[in-house]
């Protein structure tokens, strides 16, 4: 039996002064958004459909070496009731700019 895909959508706001991008490696590979200029923003759809420890990054230059990177947990069970505007998601005050 195929696991269920669970898309996770991801807004991501660029409030730097160079260029930055999100790359996520869920269960079914990796997806990435382009390249987001400064002041702007970009939706990435992840399939997370699967309980395990995911890498995020910023796969541009030495962005990912330079702290731009991190981990998202999926765990098994939980509530599929998706977050309402103004909810805050974990991680949301992280500090490495997304």
């Amino acid at each position: 039996m195929q696991p269920p895909v669970r898309l996770v959508d991801f807004e991501v706001a660029n409030a730097g002064e160079i260029g930055h991008a999100l790359e996520v490696e869920g269960p079914s590979g990796e997806v990435e958004t382009e390249e987001i200029e400064p002041g702007d923003s970009a939706t990435l759809k992840a399939d997370l459909g699967e309980p395990g420890r995911y890498k995020w990054y910023c796969p541009i230059a030495d962005h990912e070496d330079r702290g731009m990177v991190g981990e998202i947990v999926v765990a098994a069970g939980g509530s599929d009731r998706p977050l309402e505007d103004g909810d805050a998601g974990p991680g949301a005050d992280g500090p490495a700019g997304y």
